[in-house]
């Protein structure tokens, strides 16, 4: 016979044992999508090589910890209700049997209660796919619900119905928690004054200008000027706006360059700020987009996830261990982009820093592919009649060979990526208005901009005749398009504008605003600029966009992502950066080059055969297009090239 100390420890095993099991699944899901080389939304196709390897195992390993460490703090909960009001039952029925089914309830119960607030989390998870939404929840909620069921009857000395009620409440409510309950009390400079001067700027990754002012129509470009990305490259245009040297960012694509790292000095706003006496702030909820979150010396106060660029799994694969993805947004120092992540809660976050700083920047990567819309937005998209449909019908294609894989079965407004962008970008300006209002209220000194370092283009799937059938998954920063150039600009508080519809706007004016604020201590003055911009850079292949075909073809139409990982570094703390011979490398390499001139677009991208593809576009409407040589290219814009950003 067992003694109640075997009891107690078979009984934990019991638990660890279910939960451990359930990651298992999940992990042998991860290992299957990676061997069978299913493209990431950013690593296409990528080697397991030694960091890859690396980064995985980390990840993996650390949702086993939250997973076991989850199911054991659920399980003894679950018994302390099932326990009269002096726990004198709680040595009793305790076995590995008891333990497991109480593992298995709370495991699928939980689950489920997260596939409820997401249900796109359901998108990779075999048969339950396919099975309409409301019936999943029905065998996910009910199976947990039914097993938990069979322990109180057996245990719970009275009432057993309604103890198990609340202890599903408890598993009901605990999400609900707001996610940033501890970072609270993350230590913070002392507040300034409400009358100090401040600058808050509010980095949209992602966002296009149209649909930004569709969404809000009050926020709208003031006087008609059009605002235009520098370049569709994040870590490049963020770069620009703190003061680096345009002609330094020439070959900058993705990551940072070793030589960057090593010179924070060239980072000229942030060097002003410092010498001003001036507190700033950086935030953002992707710790790889960027980077300066991992050169604390460069700002003041950094808030950024943690895991540098593994975060990229826990984004990507953000569905794969769901309770890991919820627990993220609780641990972090400031909110994260996971589906079950919250944005008021980031806005939240911000508004913590901007009490304390001078000058906030903040980075929210809320927009970036793959978007798995949860219930608010299921609501907003197709109230209630998605629980009669199978999540596998909302997944957005990936790729040309994606739609062919299945005859484009699921081509309909459902897998649409574009309207999943749509409805996503609604709900963050929506949370993000009232915080707004709010620090204007609380502020009297405060000067902002709500803007983005370039939008997002969705690729048709379409019928011979030409008829749209839905759009793909975004297509992110990989090439000049009018979708990316076109961002959106909507300042706020104490922020002054002296533009027109002739002009232009981009970060570089909202540099010089800054440079002007910081060393006069006044407010923002936007203004706009009268000259074309040209913009240069090289252009990325999106290789997982490619037909088979096109990939066999290597075509010189721009560089593969995989040649960036030949020359990867990591540090410990996950910044990663590329070797300096990448710009030897590249500096040959055909350029995108995009000339705006108030509304119109001129734009050469490199195509197969070494020649350019030529479009001219008014607003969003292409108005030309044909292939050209390189040399008829440069000619063209040869009399424009002082126009390239200048510091």
């Amino acid at each position: 016979m067992s003694t109640p100390k075997n009891s107690r420890l078979r009984w934990l095993l019991g638990i660890a044992s279910a939960w451990t099991g359930i990651w298992f699944l999940l992990a042998l899901r991860l290992a299957l999508q990676v061997r069978g080389e299913q493209p990431h939304p950013f690593l296409p196709q990528f080697e397991l090589n030694g960091t890859i390897k690396r980064a995985i195992v980390e990840w993996v390993l650390s949702a086993l910890l939250v997973y076991v460490v989850l199911g054991l703090v659920f399980g003894l909960i679950a018994k302390l209700f099932a326990s009269d009001r002096h726990g004198t039952n709680l040595k009793e029925h305790l076995s590995f049997t008891s333990g497991f089914l109480t593992g298995c309830g709370t495991l699928l119960f939980f689950h489920g209660v997260l596939f409820v607030m997401v249900p796109m989390g359901m998108v990779g998870l075999p048969v339950i796919k396919y099975l309409p939404m409301g019936l999943d929840f029905l065998l996910i909620l009910g199976g947990g619900a039914l097993l938990l069921w069979r322990m109180y009857r057996r245990e719970s000395p009275n009432l057993p119905a309604v103890r198990l009620l609340a202890f599903l409440g408890f598993l009901i409510l605990l999400p609900q928690v707001p996610h940033d309950l501890l970072r609270k009390s993350l230590p913070l400079p002392p507040p300034l004054p409400p009358d100090a001067p401040r600058v808050l700027v509010v980095g949209i990754d992602g966002a296009r200008q149209d649909l930004f002012e569709k969404h809000m129509p009050d926020w709208k470009a003031p006087n008609g000027v059009h605002p235009v990305g520098v370049a569709p490259a994040t870590r490049r245009s963020w770069s620009m706006l703190l003061g680096m040297e345009p002609a330094k960012l020439r070959n900058s694509i993705i990551m940072p360059f070793q030589s960057d790292l090593g010179h924070p000095e060239e980072f000229k706003l942030l060097a002003l700020a410092r010498e001003k006496g001036l507190r700033t702030a950086w935030a953002i909820d992707d710790s790889l987009t960027a980077g300066f979150g991992n050169q604390p010396n460069w700002f003041t106060t950094v808030r950024e996830s943690p895991g540098g660029w593994k975060y990229w799994f826990t984004f990507g694969y953000g569905t794969t261990f769901p309770v890991f993805a919820w627990s993220q947004n609780y641990i972090a120092p400031i909110e994260n982009t996971n589906p079950w992540s919250d944005i008021r809660a980031y806005w939240r976050d911000v508004a913590r820093l901007a009490r304390s700083h001078h000058w906030t920047f903040t980075h929210t990567c809320i927009l970036h592919e793959p978007i798995r819309m949860n219930l608010e937005e299921f609501q907003t998209f197709r109230p209630w009649r998605w629980l009669l449909d199978p999540p596998r019908a909302y997944r957005p294609y990936q790729s040309p060979d994606d739609v062919a894989s299945d005859q484009a079965s699921r081509a309909d407004m459902r897998s649409s990526g574009l309207a999943h962008y749509s409805v996503r970008l609604n709900r963050v300006l929506k949370s993000l208005a009232p915080m707004i209002q709010d620090w204007e209220n609380t502020y009297t000194r405060l000067s902002g901009i709500v803007t983005s370092d370039h939008g997002e283009v969705h690729l048709q799937v379409q019928e011979e005749d030409g008829t749209v059938l839905t759009y793909m998954e975004g297509h992110h920063g990989f090439k000049l398009d009018p979708f990316s150039m076109w961002v959106p600009m909507h300042p706020f508080g104490k922020t002054r504008t002296q533009v027109n519809d002739k002009q232009l706007f981009t970060w570089l004016e909202l540099r010089d605003a800054m440079w002007a604020a910081g060393d006069s201590g006044g407010d923002l003055l936007l203004k706009g600029r009268t000259e074309p911009l040209l913009v240069q850079f090289p252009t990325i292949r999106a290789v997982f966009l490619e037909t088979e075909e096109q990939k066999k073809q290597k075509a010189d139409t721009g560089i593969d992502p995989r040649e960036l990982l030949t020359d990867l570094y990591v540090f410990p703390n996950g910044l990663w950066f590329a070797s300096d011979a990448n710009d030897e490398k590249y500096k040959d390499r055909k350029l995108s080059s995009g000339l705006v001139r108030g509304s119109e677009l001129l734009l050469f991208n490199p195509t197969d055969g070494g020649k350019f593809e030529r479009q001219t576009f008014e607003g969003y409407r292409q108005t030309s297009h044909a292939d050209v040589s390189p040399e008829a290219a440069n000619q063209e814009l040869l009399g424009f090239m002082e126009f390239l950003p200048r510091p």
